[in-house]
């Protein structure tokens, strides 16, 4: 809709043909920088390179790339890219930091970390497709222009108009074949821009600003964590070295302590590793946050709290629902949704932290301390 195509989505689908040469093409370049520099430093340099990039082409007009294509390719090059790399050198990350975790449980937690990872993106992805599309409807978007076909979308199969390469609200355009691009018959001349594919000049900013300059912001703002991680090869390789010499301390069952292994040094900050004492009792205190031990002087105040703000997220769900059944509208459906979305999560996350301190752990606990018993 930015370039003001009739045919915008053969153009789409070949930028995402360029997108997908990209993302191949650079899955080597990365694992091999990787190797080299460190994941941090090139997942921080793509990151500033690919963030910088966006914001400039964000500024850059569709009406530009309608007078010159070619200039498409590096365009879903870079795209791809960043795909790419969102795929590739994260989750190496990942697997560094699930190692750095076991040194200090004593478990690997494979399962839990990847859970988090993957519902953490599935939020983001609901996120990033609800909010642009509202914003675009409140600003007058309007798929193919309000028109019933045309752009991409045949007037034969949608209408039964096969004469028909557009059929809008006051203007239908015949040809002989309805094909994008055929001779409109009863127009005097060819519009600049097929009504189908017409978006006011509002949408079309917000397309470039959801889709390039929003994308660019954000990738400068992640390039700063990136590059602050601290698991590189080499601390890395230390990590299974400490971990190997952990477990190599004896277990309980050869007459050692579990509880006791080989004491090992932190790798990332030098310090002796502390491993957690994994009784009930610890178990339990590690379902509070210290500030959350220090606030409430007993268990029942602790109980009160956990059982007045669950009511209150229960008592949030209701309302949001009567609201959105009330309301009718889609946008406040769609924001009704998301804030679900969040409350699902909240509302069983109390739930399960009331339910454990009804049980025999919680008697051996003292709320006001903020270490683990």
């Amino acid at each position: 809709h930015n370039m003001a195509l009739e045919a915008w989505n053969s153009m789409y689908n070949a930028v995402l043909m360029f997108a997908l040469v990209g993302a191949m093409a650079s899955i080597g370049v990365l694992v091999r920088s990787a190797q080299q520099y460190g994941k941090a430093a090139v997942l921080q340099a793509v990151l500033l390179v690919s963030g910088l990039l966006y914001l400039a082409v964000s500024f850059v007009p569709g009406a530009f790339f309608a007078q010159h294509p070619v200039l498409l390719v590096p365009v879903g090059a870079l795209i791809g890219v960043g795909q790419a790399l969102g795929f590739v050198l994260p989750d190496a990350m990942l697997a560094d930091i699930i190692d750095y975790a076991e040194l200090h449980s004593g478990s690997r937690d494979e399962g839990m970390y990847t859970v988090i990872e993957t519902n953490l993106q599935q939020f983001v992805e609901i996120a990033g497709g609800v909010f642009p599309m509202v914003l675009l409807a409140g600003a007058g978007y309007e798929p193919l222009g309000g028109c019933s076909c045309g752009c991409g979308v045949s007037c034969g199969r949608a209408i039964g108009m096969p004469y028909a390469r557009w059929h809008c609200p006051g203007d239908v355009g015949y040809s002989c074949t309805g094909k994008g691009g055929s001779e409109l018959l009863f127009a005097p001349e060819e519009p600049a821009v097929a009504p189908c594919a017409a978006q006011s000049e509002h949408v079309q900013s917000l397309i470039s600003l959801f889709f390039l300059a929003i994308p660019g912001l954000l990738a400068l703002i992640a390039a700063i964590p990136a590059g602050k991680m601290p698991i590189t090869a080499r601390v890395h390789a230390a990590i299974l070295a400490a971990i190997a010499a952990r477990n190599s301390g004896g277990d309980a069952g050869e007459g050692g302590d579990a509880g006791r292994a080989r004491e090992v040094i932190d790798p990332v900050y030098g310090e002796p590793v502390q491993r957690p004492p994994n009784t009930a009792a610890s178990l339990l205190h590690e379902h509070f946050s210290p500030s959350e031990w220090q606030s409430f002087p007993t268990l029942g105040s602790l109980r009160a709290f956990l059982v007045s703000r669950l009511l209150l997220w229960v008592a949030l769900a209701a309302a949001l629902v009567a609201g959105m059944a009330y309301s009718g509208v889609e946008a406040a459906v769609t924001f009704g949704c998301l804030l679900l979305s969040a409350l699902f999560i909240l509302i069983p996350w109390d739930g399960v932290r009331l339910y454990a301190l009804s049980g025999p752990a919680a008697s051996s606990l003292v709320p006001a301390r903020t270490a683990p018993p």
